[in-house]
């Protein structure tokens, strides 16, 4: 895994990603790559969207009309992650390499 430095408010934005894929568990295609994938994976995936929601986060902050842990890290979620291949990845992300 690639050395990154984050600042303070990437990692609760990691945290929170995380947060929200364990509240929603149940829900059957995150039910489904966990099951998959496991814990420590899905978890890793999970953080590589980090530095995405923060940009998004950056744009929308000042007219999300709700938190930002349990309401729009939860909205980007399902707004921006596609469920239904082996590994989850980005709707309509450019290429990275990194999922």
């Amino acid at each position: 895994m690639d050395e990154k430095t984050y600042r303070a408010s990437s990692l609760e934005t990691a945290a929170c990603i995380w947060e929200a894929l364990l509240e929603h568990r149940s829900n059957p295609p995150l039910a489904a790559a966990f099951e998959r994938l496991g814990t420590s994976e899905l978890r890793l995936i999970a953080m590589g969207w980090t530095d995405a929601v923060d940009a998004a986060w950056k744009v929308a902050e000042d007219d999300y009309q709700g938190p930002f842990d349990w309401g729009f890290v939860t909205d980007w979620i399902a707004e921006n992650i596609d469920w239904t291949g082996p590994r989850p990845v980005r709707r309509n992300a450019a290429p990275t390499g990194a999922i």
